[in-house]
């Protein structure tokens, strides 16, 4: 016997042309200015998460005596991963700031000037 579940009239209707991955679904990607705006989205989630998770660290890390260039190194580290997280979808900040922030590469002409 075999159940046969009845097409869902509501996922038939979502509309999902607007659904947002980890990699901007945008064909202005090839253009250095929109690259440009992804990479300081995922920089400024990277940023946002380090703060975050250093705020955690004070209010529930360990009150031991750490050697001279452990807060130097863990704050490197701790940036690496954050940043990673962020190019990888993240928590979705860098995503939503990205397609807000999007439309304005259309309608400003001005070039980004190349990093040296």
């Amino acid at each position: 016997m075999s159940l046969l579940m009845p097409p869902n009239p509501i996922s038939s209707q979502v509309d999902n042309s607007r659904a947002v991955t980890a990699e901007p679904p945008s064909p202005t990607l090839d253009n250095p200015r929109a690259q440009k705006l992804r990479n300081s989205t995922q920089e400024f989630e990277s940023f946002l998460v380090t703060s975050w998770w250093e705020k955690m660290e004070q209010t529930f890390g360990d009150t031991q005596t750490h050697p001279a260039g452990f807060d130097t190194l863990n704050n490197m580290g701790l940036h690496a991963m954050t940043l990673a997280m962020a190019k990888a979808g993240g928590l979705g900040i860098a995503r939503m700031l990205y397609h807000k922030l999007e439309p304005a590469l259309k309608n400003d002409p001005v070039p980004v000037p190349q990093d040296h």
